[in-house]
């Protein structure tokens, strides 16, 4: 899904990611708690111009953020 916003949000994961993007483009995170049992978000294969600002993103057992063949993604503040 493309063109989605998130904000002021708690996204768990507790077996696998708080947040993941998989061939998905320009979303939006923001002031966000990211959790996942593996990583807190994933910006995977295909997903490009997605924006997660002003978030926490925290890995239980890998990476608090995680990047797979995907360009142009943005993160700050976080």
């Amino acid at each position: 899904a493309d063109h989605n916003a998130i904000s002021l949000s708690t996204l768990i994961g507790q077996s696998w990611d708080g947040f993941l993007v998989w061939n998905a483009d320009s979303n939006t995170v923001t002031q966000s708690y990211l959790w996942g049992g593996w990583f807190g978000a994933a910006i995977d294969t295909g997903s490009d111009y997605n924006t997660i600002s002003l978030s926490t993103m925290i890995g239980q057992s890998w990476y608090g953020l995680y990047a797979d063949g995907a360009d142009s993604n943005r993160v700050t503040q976080s």
